[in-house]
């Protein structure tokens, strides 16, 4: 009995994920607190706005960061048909698969992709 081949990637892609920050979340609600105090205080209210815009300055760089590097890892999978770089992704029932642009082949891989965070091994 011929078994098809599982590729092994999750643990690379999990190393991808940043690991959650306590102290960078507990900054975040400082800054945000001290803007709303200044904003209250002076009656300027277009200050309330200021945390949510460097939110979103200091995250744009760490979502294209992830997404570079999470493309990475995938480029580099090696469909075991053929031995050269698979290329292709694409999820079947929620389990990533890669597909061979060289050789057509479709593979399993270990990585159950979830919508949001970091792929679960399976």
């Amino acid at each position: 009995m011929k078994t098809d081949p599982v590729v092994r990637c999750a643990d690379d892609l999990r190393a991808v994920y940043p690991k959650p920050s306590f102290g960078q979340g507990l900054a975040f609600i400082a800054v945000f607190l001290v803007f709303q105090l200044i904003a209250e205080w002076s009656g300027w209210q277009w200050l309330r706005v200021i945390p949510f815009i460097l939110f979103l300055i200091f995250l744009l760089p760490v979502i294209m960061r992830l997404q570079r590097d999470y493309q990475r890892v995938i480029n580099a999978l090696v469909c075991p048909h053929c031995g050269q770089a698979a290329g292709k992704t694409f999820t079947k029932q929620g389990i990533l698969h890669l597909r061979c642009q060289h050789c057509g082949e479709e593979t399993r891989t270990d990585s159950l992709v979830l919508y949001q965070g970091p792929p679960t091994k399976i």
